[in-house]
């Protein structure tokens, strides 16, 4: 990941993950798709610290990086960005097992569940490669198994270039079985994680490509579907196990090659430990929140909740 070079396939680009810089054609997307002007972010950051102002007991982390994430996942419209905010504080301590520490998911990120691949596709965009079939359901609960792939993509968003670009997913359902679905596939469990995506996690999710299908995943699709919007909907690529297809997508220089690609099987070693450096940080993260009396705080001593969060304590 750190040794990464740019890789040119025809008139294609390929940058590395960890390159930070913003390019023009970032710049320009940024400008098109985003409404974002390089010379008016200070405008956009005191109002949505302004609006962020008027919640009642709510203490938001509030630096310029923290805030333009939002900003940009919404566009740079202020008031949608402020909600995004409360959002995702709300949603955080209500599910506080997606947002734990990165030492804590360190065991299922080496099991190489999740990783980022080292270079970004050809529009920029990060690739979050999920291998489901490596989750020991025994051993972790969805709600661990989503927040590893959480906390690792939030780490992944701190980088500009992933906040303007977004994110792809390449989903491998190779080794799926009924013990991965019963453990997932509840009400509960799928509203939370179509929750995350659509409404609480301040990123640019793209499309994902689902490949190594076997037919249980066509029931997962189907009970997934209703929960999205129609625009996530088309943002969902079933390949198969035809990684020539893929190749159409994402050129086979930068993938791993279990996927058809000319690069090492993926390892998640550089992305955890690159992980790993921001752990200490954790702490001071956490403080951050809705403040409410101690008489309703979570059994843990948690007090940076929401108003309403039965289910916080419990998560």
């Amino acid at each position: 990941m750190e040794t990464a070079k740019v890789v040119r396939e025809g008139s294609s680009v390929y940058r590395p993950l960890l390159h930070t810089k913003l390019s023009k054609e970032d710049i320009k997307k940024a400008k098109v798709e985003l409404n974002e002007h390089q010379g008016e972010h200070a405008k956009h950051l005191a109002r949505v610290r302004e609006l962020l102002a008027k919640e009642k007991d709510f203490f938001p982390k509030k630096d310029d990086e923290f805030l333009l994430r939002f900003l940009r996942a919404r566009k740079f419209n202020d008031e949608r960005a402020a909600n995004l905010v409360k959002d995702h504080y709300r949603y955080k301590a209500k599910n506080p097992r997606l947002f734990r520490r990165p030492l804590d998911v360190e065991p299922m990120i080496k099991l190489n569940m999740f990783n980022y691949l080292a270079h970004r596709d050809a529009q920029g965009r990060a690739i979050f490669v999920m291998k489901i079939g490596l989750w020991c359901t025994e051993t972790f609960s969805f709600k661990e198994f989503v927040g590893a792939g959480n906390v690792l993509s939030h780490w992944v968003l701190r980088n500009p270039v992933t906040q303007v670009n977004g994110f792809v997913g390449i989903w491998d359902f190779k080794d799926y079985s009924f013990q991965h679905f019963s453990n997932s596939c509840t009400p509960r469990l799928m509203w939370m994680l179509c929750s995350l995506m659509q409404d609480c996690f301040p990123g640019r999710f793209k499309v994902a490509y689902c490949i190594n299908c076997p037919p249980l995943a066509d029931v997962v699709w189907k009970l997934f579907k209703p929960l999205l919007r129609e625009k996530y909907r088309k943002r969902v690529v079933v390949i198969g196990n035809d990684m020539a297809e893929l190749h159409k997508y994402i050129h086979a220089s930068v993938l791993p090659e279990e996927y058809g690609g000319e690069l090492p099987p993926s390892d998640s070693k550089e992305a955890l430990a690159k992980l790993l450096e921001t752990d200490a940080e954790w702490d001071k993260e956490s403080k951050y929140g809705f403040r409410v009396p101690k008489e309703t705080r979570c059994e843990d001593g948690q007090d940076l909740v929401p108003v309403a969060q039965e289910e916080s304590c419990a998560a």
